[in-house]
């Protein structure tokens, strides 16, 4: 069963985990969350000025997702 679409190509959790997927930065991002990678460097949209890196722990990650799932309920 597909576990991600992009671009008109679905891909599965194999296929991101272990790298045989192509390399967006979505499935990049993917990849290094599912082989459990702790920090992450993100870049920001730049939609209020020029784009930043961001650094963001896993832990800081979840707290988002549940923070916005709350949210959204």
């Amino acid at each position: 069963m597909p576990w991600l679409k992009e671009n008109g190509k679905h891909y599965t959790f194999d296929e991101i985990k272990t790298g045989v997927a192509e390399s967006s930065s979505a499935i990049r991002f993917c990849n290094t969350w599912l082989n459990g990678q702790a920090d992450f460097v993100l870049q920001t949209s730049g939609s209020t000025g020029t784009p930043k890196k961001i650094a963001a722990t896993r832990d800081h990650l979840k707290a988002s997702a549940r923070i916005t799932a709350t949210y959204l309920n």
